[in-house]
C-alpha cells in the first residue's frame, strides 16, 4: 500500500508540474505578438484560400482513377494560378499594412523599418499593376518570367503583410519609457547654463 501511495503522489506531483508548465506555455503564447501574429496569419491565409482547397477537391472528384498526391495538388494549384491576378493578391494583402503605417503616424510613434517597407510598397504596387496590365492586354511574352516574378511578388507581400500584423500589436502596446530622469537633466542644463 505504501508503494501505491507513493506512486500516487509521485504521479499527482508530475501532473502539477505539467499543469504548471502548460500554463506557461499558454501564458508565453499569448503575450508573444509574433506568435499571436502568426496564429492571426495562418488562420487568415488559410480561410482566404479555401478557393484553392475547393479547386483542388474538385479536381479530385472529376478526374477519374487519379491518386491523391502533393505533386498533384501543387500541379492543380499550379496550371490555375493567373499571374495576372498578382495585383489583386498582393493588393488585398499590402491594404492593411498601409493602414498599420498610417497608425503609426497618426500615434506619431516611429514604425521600424518605415523607409525599407515604404520603398518596397512603392516597388511591389506598380511592379504587380505592370504584370496585371500586361495580362489584361495579353501582351505578356515571356510566361514563365511572369510566372515567377508573381510568384515572388507574392512572397514579398506575404512577408510584409505578417510583419504588419507584428506591427500592430506593438503599436497596441503603450510605447517604452526612454524619458526616465529626462525633467531632471534638463533642469540640471538650465541651472548650468543659466548660472
Amino acid at each position: 500500500m505504501n508503494i501505491l501511495s507513493a506512486l500516487l503522489a509521485s504521479g499527482l506531483k508530475n501532473i502539477r508540474r505539467f499543469g504548471q508548465s502548460l500554463r506557461r506555455i499558454v501564458s508565453w503564447c499569448t503575450d508573444n505578438i509574433y506568435f499571436d501574429a502568426a496564429i492571426e496569419f495562418i488562420t487568415v491565409y488559410l480561410l482566404s484560400n479555401l478557393p484553392f482547397l475547393f479547386l483542388i477537391l474538385s479536381h479530385y472528384l472529376n478526374t477519374p482513377g487519379i491518386q491523391l498526391s502533393w505533386a498533384e495538388s501543387f500541379n492543380v494549384i499550379k496550371e490555375n494560378w493567373r499571374a495576372g491576378e498578382i495585383l489583386i493578391f498582393v493588393s488585398a494583402l499590402l491594404a492593411p499594412f498601409c493602414y498599420v503605417m498610417y497608425l503609426y503616424n497618426r500615434a506619431r510613434r516611429h514604425m521600424p523599418g518605415y523607409w525599407y517597407f515604404l520603398i518596397v510598397l512603392l516597388f511591389l504596387y506598380p511592379a504587380s499593376s505592370y504584370i496585371f496590365a500586361h495580362d489584361r492586354l495579353a501582351a505578356i511574352r515571356n510566361e514563365n518570367f511572369v510566372q515567377n516574378s508573381s510568384l515572388t511578388l507574392y512572397s514579398m507581400a506575404l512577408a510584409i503583410w505578417y510583419m504588419g500584423l507584428v506591427f500592430q500589436r506593438r503599436l497596441a502596446k503603450p510605447p517604452i519609457d526612454d524619458s526616465s530622469g529626462r525633467a531632471d537633466r534638463m533642469a540640471e542644463q538650465l541651472s548650468q547654463g543659466g548660472a
